[in-house]
Formats: structure tokens, sequence, C-alpha cells
């Protein structure tokens, strides 16, 4: 386990929309996201685990929240080969998970070093959700850390604010693809003090970034189907390891 230690590092709106649009059209943590529709099955009181259509990732939505992107839409994105999206009921937090690769992007890699070092990876990706929020002037990196879990999967876990909106983004590789979970609250919180100070929202966040793991998928069939972004004709695919 490795850790960045908190940096007050502000990001400026201007400067970067400046110097990252060019960088965009090449590094895919710097495209925006589509919106997805829909809605993921779930029920909004109890805690529900949520499986890709190829079982390459999961999560857990906690109660009171709920799926937006139904089954037949995961792979509809112009964008991206997966992306799913959820959020609370009646509260400002959301989430979102994609994944790249295959048809829709480059081969990734083995693992995180392929994809580089946390420092530089975690200030893109910071800068990217700020380019995407046309709201935010600002945006501040709090805290960034490797983490490897089970079945030797490593993430990097990023902390950070936009315009004072509290996020997490958590990021692997596996099998050549690039996976993201982000989930952000869209509204003013605590600023600097979020992620120190107990809360329910906090709570949330946190436990479905600790829920979130990707798993290479089982057969070289069912990955060469989710990699031209179609639904797995096996049903096989679809349980995890």
């Amino acid at each position: 386990r490795s850790a960045l230690a908190v940096r007050a590092m502000r990001l400026s709106r201007p400067a970067l929309v400046r110097g990252l649009l060019i960088s965009a059209v090449s590094n895919p943590l710097l495209q925006p996201t589509a919106p997805c529709t829909g809605a993921i099955p779930s029920d909004a009181d109890v805690m529900s685990r949520f499986f890709a259509d190829d079982g390459s990732f999961s999560f857990v939505l906690p109660s009171g929240w709920s799926g937006r992107t139904a089954p037949e839409q995961e792979h509809a994105s112009p964008n991206h080969l997966i992306a799913v999206s959820a959020g609370q009921n009646d509260g400002p937090a959301t989430l979102r998970a994609v994944v790249d690769g295959g048809l829709r992007g480059r081969k990734y890699g083995t693992g995180l070093a392929d994809l580089g070092p946390l420092k530089p990876i975690t200030d893109r990706l910071v800068e990217r959700e700020l380019i995407n929020d046309d709201k935010a002037r600002d945006a501040v990196v709090l805290s960034a850390e490797k983490l490897t879990e089970r079945g030797g999967v490593s993430y990097y876990v990023v902390r950070y604010l936009v315009g004072s909106k509290p996020a997490i983004a958590k990021l692997a590789i596996v099998q050549q693809r690039l996976y993201c979970l982000f989930v952000r609250a869209n509204k003013l919180a605590s600023g600097l003090r979020f992620f120190d100070e107990p809360s329910a929202l906090r709570s949330e966040m946190e436990a479905i970034v600790d829920s979130y793991h990707v798993l290479p998928i089982r057969s070289a069939a069912c990955l060469a189907q989710s990699n031209r972004a179609e639904v797995p004709a096996e049903v096989a695919c679809s349980k995890p390891a």
C-alpha cells in the first residue's frame, strides 16, 4: 500500500481549459463521459450488488440508491465499452462506472504500471473532472493511494474536491482494459474537512468505493464479445468468479 500525502494543490479551471483541450483528444482520462439513461433493477430499501453483464466488475448500492442504466443500455455509450450510472433517490450523490478498451479504446496493458505513476494519473484524472464540470472554478486533490485487493488486482483510489463537491475515483487495469468508478456528491460540502469528518453521505460513498471489484473475464469468447461492445451470449459470462 502506498499513498500520497494530502496536498493543498488547487487547480484553476481557466488555466486547465487552455492547457488540456488538445491532450483530451488522445487521453481517455481527460475525455468527457457520455451520460447514461435507464435504471439498473435494484431494491432501494436494501443493499444490492450490481454485476456488469460480462461479469468483469461489481459494486454495492446502499439502501436509498437506485440504478439509472437499464441492462440493455450498458453497452450503448459511444465512448465506452460499458457505462452504468446510479444515484441516491433523495440525495445529491451519484456514481458512474465505465470500462474502456477493446473496440472503444486501446490496449491498456496488464496493470497500473502500464497506465502510469500514481501522481500524474491523479492529476490528469482530477483535471478531467474539472474540465467536465462547467460550474466548478477549481479542484483540489486531497489524497491518492495504491491498493491491492482480492485476486491480486491493484487500484488507484483518489479523493478530491471539484468546486467544493467531494468525490472519489477508483481505477484498475485488467486484461488490457481500463476500469473506472467515480462517486460524487453534487452539492457543496465541508471543503477540505469532508473526508476527515463522519457523515452518512461520506460513509455511503466510501462503502461503494470499497465494494467496487474488478475480476478477469473467465473465457476468451466472453472477453472477445465484451471487447466488441456486445452483450455476452453465454450466461456463464455474467457469473462472478
